[in-house]
């Protein structure tokens, strides 16, 4: 009877021991491995903002005049040219936190003509003029009707060989007045001014069709 107290009492004493250093083991315990930590959700990752949005490109077809400053000696000329437009999700959105994407970038070629009269006559007084501008445009106000934008860019102007011209580039600003006649259509006034260091301006008036893709 002795021995089967002794028994029983040792297997008592173990139990005691091993559950006792069971929570120690437990505190101490190492974490789990990175590999089996669970994933973060996909719902906690960043956004993603194009820098450039082609599947809303816009294209316009616009036909106007040009004017030019005293120093050119020239009366106005008609002028025809395209625009093309993208929206700027990265800079709109995940940069300046717009709600949309006002921002955009624009790219133009203008097409036109100068007949400098002066005297005595010049050697070439007349020529073809090319214009290539791009820059970044605000559509600070838009509706299903009416929108209004702000441009600002550089423009690098050919003069065709016409006498006592350079070519070079200037700094544009302009502004887009729209009125939109059926669904993606508008039709557009688009006045913009071409500033060369040398003092020398051109101005551009354009009235358009301006159509989304």
């Amino acid at each position: 009877m002795m021995l089967f107290e002794a028994v029983l009492f040792a297997a008592l004493a173990g139990g005691l021991g091993a559950a006792d250093q069971a929570p120690l083991r437990m505190l101490y315990q190492e974490p789990a491995p990175a590999a089996e930590r669970p994933a973060a959700p996909q719902g906690a990752q960043a956004t993603e903002y194009k820098l450039l949005d082609f599947d809303h490109l816009e294209g316009s077809a616009r036909l106007g005049f040009l004017f030019f400053s005293d120093d050119f000696e020239s009366d106005p000329a008609v002028a025809g040219g395209l625009q093309f437009r993208a929206p700027m999700p990265l800079l709109s959105r995940g940069l300046l936190g717009m709600n949309s994407d006002d921002i955009g970038a624009f790219l133009e070629i203008t097409i036109s003509g100068m007949d400098r009269d002066i005297d005595p006559p010049l050697e070439d007084p007349k020529g073809t003029l090319l214009f290539i501008s791009g820059g970044l445009d605000w559509t600070f106000y838009r509706d299903p009707t009416f929108l209004a934008m702000a441009q600002v860019g550089l423009q690098f102007g050919h003069f065709g060989g016409v006498t006592d011209t350079d070519d070079g580039v200037a700094l544009l600003i302009g502004a887009v007045g729209g009125l939109q006649v059926t669904n993606g259509v508008w039709v557009t006034l688009t006045p913009q001014a071409g500033l060369a260091d040398a003092g020398d301006h051109i101005f551009f008036l354009h009235l358009g069709v301006q159509i989304g893709f």
